[in-house]
């Protein structure tokens, strides 16, 4: 795996299970934003099974079906409660898939989005790396290479 990009999933209806069209908006924004990084790249999105986040990353296989990502969602990556038992799973789940895919895309929530990117560089690549905030709909690059966190 080359780079991890962490999503928070969209803008949700007030019924907390459809994206409102701001919210599919921001998805599609957000993959314009990073076509050139996961252009020609094996590509394989992982989301939490809530309807918001995997609607979200339905929006993301949409529009980059053409480079046939693959997906799955797991009750891993959300919880109600302290996330920070859940980061150790996480973190499995994505070395499970780091020696097949170039790319792999969280969908996900508020604390993981957060947390999880620089769990991840400080376990897998020794470097601290300062977390961000990511309002619905924005997300986070880690370049496994460079060793570096933006926002998307």
């Amino acid at each position: 795996m080359k780079t991890l990009i962490i999503v928070r999933h969209g803008e949700e209806e007030p019924n907390g299970i459809d994206l409102t069209v701001d919210g599919v908006k921001a998805i599609i924004a957000l993959v314009q934003r990073i076509e050139d990084i996961v252009k020609n790249q094996k590509i394989m999105i992982l989301s939490s099974d809530k309807d918001r986040a995997v609607e979200t990353a339905m929006v993301i296989q949409r529009i980059i079906r053409k480079e046939r990502p693959h997906f799955a969602e797991t009750n891993i990556l959300w919880t109600e409660d302290s996330k920070g038992e859940k980061l150790d799973d996480v973190l499995k789940l994505v070395l499970s898939y780091e020696k097949e895919y170039d790319v792999i895309i969280i969908v996900t929530h508020t604390d993981y989005v957060r947390d999880f990117p620089p769990f991840f560089a400080k376990e897998q690549l020794n470097k601290n790396l300062h977390p961000f905030n990511c309002m619905k709909g924005e997300g986070l690059i880690l370049d496994c290479n460079e060793i570096t966190l933006k926002k998307i």
